[in-house]
């Protein structure tokens, strides 16, 4: 739909890198270049850039072009939030809009989220990231609306915007249409990937299939008793326990749209807040199902990868009821790796950050006010994280710097930081011209 084509490739091999090109009507795309997943125990080395938020309005996408020079990448994992929905004019934050956006209004029909996705493939950089790599996509809440759960969404109006199940539809029709994500009968998001021996990429959809709606207050006591249940469905959940008890790969990588690590705050009589009921720790019943699955299984080795909150974290993921131990760090279930956005403002104050880790020894790694990415290295004996920050998104900006590099040790399960950055893959093909 929308002029949009798809072609799904027989006979291809896997862990070979291919170059392609589209013709039509006369005319010849640009050469494009993509790379399989390796099968079995050919895949003895894994490089994915992972990012999210990249909000048109705020910035040029000087991190797409950054990860697109980057030759030895294997994907690039988009996390959420591909395009924002808002309008001209009406971005929430104080920041300048400096690019204005198609359509000009909201994004709410399909014709709408069509415009809107034409805009963003437009444009140069993004254009020549997907030209030089594959993505794997899941969606946040702005491919729809702002804050979106299973039955609405704080950015959605039903008197003036319509019925959101329709909403939900037109949104899902484009981004299906726009985005290399294969086609299934129910356009479902959830899916793994596998990549030989070493790693299954479970992408998840925390944020529209199952989701019930958050709760009301941003900061919330710990123990709220009136907390909702469920960040996705019981017949998610259940795929999600599956992929986790039957993989036999060496790593469990979880695409997952909002932060699962607790973000608490430890008041003076004792008691705990959490803060932001959007993330995992404001839907409690599901978050605890999830770790005690992983506890009671042993599951070792789970990566969770995540997006949204326009800002930098290396975290263990912990249950809050003081069976993590900060010194050794046992009683961690996993770690969790989190992208900073390409261009999405910052929202979190630096003294905040500050004031989470002073408090939160799960928390090893917080950075605010710089947009990016991160580079995720996957071996038998780490997978490594190591976070490239641009010097701006303005026009004439769009340099990096490594900021930190942490890695999680086979079978450690908690964070540990790295001296270094891993260094690149041999042998991959350059940069298609």
């Amino acid at each position: 739909g929308d002029f949009t084509a798809k072609v799904d490739v027989p006979g291809l091999v896997w862990g070979r890198n291919y170059f392609y090109r589209f013709a039509a009507q006369g005319r010849w795309s640009a050469t494009g270049r993509t790379r399989l997943a390796p099968k079995g125990s050919e895949a003895s080395k894994l490089r994915f850039g992972v990012c999210s938020c990249a909000n048109y309005a705020f910035g040029y996408f000087h991190g797409f072009r950054r990860l697109a020079e980057r030759a030895d990448l294997d994907a690039v994992l988009h996390l959420g939030d591909y395009f924002y929905e808002y309008g001209n004019g009406t971005f929430p934050g104080g920041d300048e809009q400096l690019r204005m956006v198609e359509p000009p209004h909201e994004t709410v029909t399909l014709e709408d989220y069509r415009t809107r996705l034409s805009l963003y493939r437009r444009d140069p950089d993004l254009q020549e990231c997907h030209r030089q790599h594959p993505f794997v996509v899941t969606w946040d809440d702005h491919e729809t609306a702002n804050n979106s759960w299973t039955g609405g969404a704080q950015n959605h109006d039903p008197a003036t915007e319509g019925d959101w199940s329709e909403r939900v539809a037109a949104a899902r029709q484009a981004f299906f249409e726009w985005i290399p994500i294969r086609d299934n009968p129910g356009q479902q998001l959830y899916r793994t990937l596998k990549y030989g021996d070493l790693a299954d990429i479970i992408m998840l959809d925390t944020r529209i299939e199952g989701r019930d709606e958050q709760f009301p207050l941003l900061v919330f006591p710990a123990d709220e008793p009136n907390l909702p249940a469920n960040i996705i469905s019981a017949e998610q959940e259940t795929w999600l326990q599956d992929q986790l008890f039957d993989s036999t790969a060496k790593w469990k990588i979880l695409g997952n749209q909002v932060v699962m690590s607790l973000w608490q705050f430890v008041n003076p009589d004792g008691s705990k807040t959490n803060a932001n009921s959007d993330q995992w720790n404001g839907y409690r019943e599901g978050r605890e199902r999830l770790m005690t699955f992983i506890r009671e299984n042993d599951i070792v080795n789970t990566v969770v990868v995540t997006g949204d909150v326009h800002s930098s974290w290396a975290m263990d993921v912990t249950f809050g009821d003081g069976s993590y131990d900060p010194v050794t760090r046992e009683g961690a279930m996993g770690v969790e790796f989190v992208a900073s956005g390409i261009t999405s403002p910052p929202e979190i104050a630096q003294q905040i950050l500050d004031a989470f880790i002073s408090q939160s020894p799960h928390i090893r790694y917080a950075e605010a006010e710089r947009r990016g990415y991160f580079v995720l290295d996957v071996q038998a004996d780490k997978t490594q994280a190591d976070w490239y920050l641009l010097d701006g998104i303005g026009e004439n900006d769009g340099a990096e710097v490594l900021d930190a590099s942490w890695a999680v040790l086979d079978g450690q399960n908690s964070v540990t930081e790295m001296d270094s950055p891993e260094t690149p893959n041999d042998g991959a093909p350059g940069p298609v011209s």
